[in-house]
């Protein structure tokens, strides 16, 4: 397998998958309100429906954590696979927390503080070099630490 950067898919693969990733993710984000909308109407197969939205979801953070990385330098890298793998612990974390599962808390809480930390990270790159690519990354730390934070008030 031949890669380029750092990514570690097929070339024609990656450049697809870096090409469309912000699309995937508001499809996948789109099912997942879907089915969060329908856990609030008691929908009887609405847990189902979380549970392959938001693991379809994380699957899909986790890979981008191996796509070539909108960061450059080793560091920045470094912080791109922390931030999508974060990003990945955090959705099965919303989710436990949704369907009451054990161990919600504690994904959770390593989820938004990796989270938190390269988010620090990134906006230290996005002042140097602008916001850019990076815009789409930084919202959704911003989006993942308001539903933790609204989910410690309740």
């Amino acid at each position: 397998m031949i890669s380029r950067g750092n990514a570690k898919f097929p070339p024609k693969l990656d450049r697809w998958l870096t090409e469309r990733k912000l699309k995937i993710e508001l499809l996948l984000t789109g099912l997942v309100a879907v089915s969060l909308l329908a856990y609030h109407t008691h929908l009887r197969e609405a847990p189902q429906m979380i549970m392959m939205s938001m693991t379809t979801l994380a699957i899909f953070y986790f890979l981008c954590s191996y796509l070539t990385p909108d960061i450059e330098g080793r560091f920045g890298s470094i912080a791109w696979q922390v931030l999508n793998i974060s990003c990945s612990v955090c959705v099965i974390g919303l989710m436990f927390s949704i369907l009451k599962f054990e161990g919600a808390d504690q994904m959770m809480l390593i989820g938004t503080t990796s989270l938190a930390i390269t988010g620090i990270i990134i906006g230290g790159y996005a002042i140097f070099s602008g916001l850019g690519k990076l815009g789409p990354l930084l919202l959704r730390i911003v989006i993942i630490g308001g539903i933790f934070g609204l989910l410690k008030l309740t």
